[in-house]
């Protein structure tokens, strides 16, 4: 029984040194590569997203401070990648 054991830990090593190295090499090639333009996710600023949500700007900067909005801090600049804003939408959905 304890082979049996130590077999599953093994192959559940494996299996995750297998994931290791899928994610490296695929961080290596470019994501977008394979996509067209027309679906690449679209970057939002700041008005831009609080355009799309109907909210102010400064909502949009204080649920991006609080971590409610995934975004992204290009230097000074604050870019919302818009799959993340529509994903975070079902955060403040009411039953």
């Amino acid at each position: 029984m304890n082979d049996i054991f130590q077999k599953q830990i093994a192959e559940a090593l494996d299996s995750v040194a297998g994931r290791k190295h899928a994610a490296s090499s695929e961080a290596q090639a470019p994501a977008a590569a394979n996509v067209p333009p027309g679906l690449q996710d679209r970057l939002l600023t700041v008005p831009e997203a609080a355009e799309f949500l109907s909210i102010s700007k400064s909502m949009v900067y204080k649920l991006v401070e609080t971590g409610c909005i995934p975004a992204y801090h290009i230097g000074r600049l604050i870019r919302i990648r818009k799959s993340d804003l529509i994903d975070s939408l079902a955060a403040f959905a009411i039953a």
